[in-house]
């Protein structure tokens, strides 16, 4: 008999602050135009090539949305990919003004036939919620700005981690940052994020040059002895205003997808995980009988989350 826990899933819940850098402007506008965008579109419209020349042709596309509502609009992120000896997402279904996640079952292929992988979002027009993100803000970010070229004039859309204003650590007392991965399986998912294997491969650069034997040795047999770790140093650290210190921290965790491997050492006390100093929050969906998660038991755990941290803005 499965368990509440079979049942469940826990989903990591990241929040980012949407910038707004034009001072004759309230807020950043991004709610009222993308919904715009959204509702006089069609799923083709919204597709967004990353590379002309590559021959998997990987888009990223919004599929499916809400704006039903005037507090905020949601959505699913799909990223595709072209294949000449597996079925693909069929034509028409591009033509509809939406593509549903779970419609893709029907198509009678596994869905990591079809695309590579999706995540959601919910946003109003100062605050982006980010759930089943595997990657870095800066995909979701890159898409965004490109999907209202069009009407956002020169504007373009930036989005922050929000962090904690975490009171055990300050810019002015870091000794440094320390960026580690013990070497699970490196991955580098072409965002031009800091990952682990770019890491690594300095690591095993600097030890071949040192020793004639690593030079002997496989890229394999060194992936087993050597750890990814960076360290930034601060010489001279200045003194910062909170909003300014919060705003340091967010910027430089924003291209980090995994932030239990980046620790802030400071120049007293214990090292501190970036997942300490990050808005984020854990939830357990509920997972179907088809082994998806429940979307709207998802999309209400944003808009909660949403809710919880304007709440504390308030206060």
């Amino acid at each position: 008999m499965a368990t509440e826990k079979d049942k469940t899933k826990g989903v990591k819940l990241r929040a980012f602050k949407i910038e707004n850098n034009d001072i004759n402007r309230r807020d950043s506008g991004l709610l009222p135009l993308l919904s715009g965008k959204l509702n006089s579109s069609i799923v083709k419209d919204r597709r967004m090539r990353l590379n002309q020349d590559d021959p998997k042709k990987e888009e990223d596309l919004i599929c499916d949305y809400d704006t039903s509502r005037p507090e905020f609009v949601s959505g699913a992120v799909l990223r595709i990919m072209a294949s000449s000896d597996i079925p693909n997402i069929p034509d028409s279904l591009f033509d509809e003004p939406k593509i549903v996640i779970k419609d893709l079952d029907s198509l009678g292929v596994d869905e990591s036939s079809i695309y590579k992988d999706h995540y959601y979002f919910l946003l109003n027009n100062n605050i982006l919620i980010v759930g089943l993100f595997s990657a870095t803000i800066t995909r979701f970010q890159t898409y965004i700005n490109w999907l209202t070229a069009s009407d956002r004039g020169d504007m373009l859309y930036e989005f922050t981690p929000l962090t904690k204003g975490y009171d055990s650590i300050r810019i002015d007392e870091l000794r440094s940052i320390r960026v580690q991965d013990p070497n699970t399986t490196p991955r580098d998912n072409g965002d031009g994020e800091l990952g682990s294997k770019k890491i690594a491969n300095l690591s095993k650069d600097y030890l071949s040059s040192l020793f004639k034997d690593v030079r002997d040795l496989g890229d394999i047999q060194l992936d087993k002895i050597v750890s990814a770790e960076l360290f930034i140093k601060f010489k001279k650290p200045k003194e910062m205003s909170k909003d300014e210190y919060q705003r340091v921290l967010g910027a430089y965790m924003k291209p980090i997808s995994d932030t239990d491997n980046v620790a802030f050492i400071p120049k007293k006390g214990r090292p501190i995980r970036g997942s300490e100093i990050l808005r984020e929050k854990t939830v357990n969906i509920e997972v179907v009988s088809s082994g998806k998660l429940s979307e709207p038991q998802l999309l209400q755990e944003m808009e909660r989350f949403l809710s919880e941290i304007r709440n504390e803005e308030v206060s």
